[in-house]
């Protein structure tokens, strides 16, 4: 602890006060190193950039992320999750909905515990998704999708896998389907009040045709 404090020319304090009670050098000097280890392994593990920037296989926007219920598997859920571009590379953002805590399905947690956010990559074989849950949750899950147009509809399908330990009778994978909200339904208020869980005939036929095949598939 000395050794780590020395290095940065403060005192233990820096664990429990905030960190704007310190001269910003200091914390510039925190959050450079923390940006460093996180680009190394970044780096180790794609090698280039090029793995986050945009390609145009999926666009930026609001979108609904549609699959079985992880609490429970007769259930259906809608997620909102967002698409943006951040110092050039895509990236997405949502949160649990409220509503799932207030049905049972997830524990009392406040808002900002509820954020998820994540890394997209658009390859060859389709779009990937690296997201990671707020404190204290810290749970991952890792999606692959692949562009599927039918007639006039157009989406991605694919699977979930939520990186949590083994719990009985609840899965850990699922089938998914990703698509672009529509204008009306991309509205802040709207989407704060949506519904977010269903029954299977409840949500549309090309949603659960997908939601239903096999994982091999």
């Amino acid at each position: 602890m000395k050794r780590v404090c020395d290095y940065f020319n403060v005192d233990a304090r820096i664990l429990l006060e905030p960190l704007d009670a310190f001269p910003n050098s200091k914390v510039t000097k925190l959050h450079n190193l923390l940006d460093s280890v996180t680009a190394n392994g970044l780096e180790y593990v794609f090698d280039q950039r090029r793995f986050f920037e945009p390609k145009g296989t999926i666009e930026t926007g609001m979108y609904f992320c549609w699959r079985r219920s992880f609490s429970d598997n007769t259930k259906y859920i809608r997620v909102p999750m967002s698409i943006r571009v951040f110092e050039g590379a895509l990236v997405t953002k949502g949160y649990d909905p409220r509503q799932l805590v207030n049905l049972g399905y997830l524990p009392e947690q406040k808002p900002k515990e509820r954020e998820f956010h994540g890394m997209v990559m658009e390859e060859d074989l389709g779009v990937s998704f690296f997201i990671m849950h707020s404190d204290p949750i810290r749970i991952g899950c890792v999606m692959m999708l692949e562009k599927v147009s039918q007639a006039s509809v157009g989406y991605f399908s694919g699977i979930a896998l939520l990186l949590r330990k083994r719990i009985q009778n609840l899965p850990r994978i699922s089938s998914v389907v990703f698509h672009k909200a529509s204008e009306e339904d991309a509205n802040p208020i709207r989407l704060a009040h949506s519904k977010v869980l269903f029954d299977a005939d409840e949500i549309p036929t090309y949603v659960l045709r997908e939601l239903q095949k096999p994982i091999a598939d």
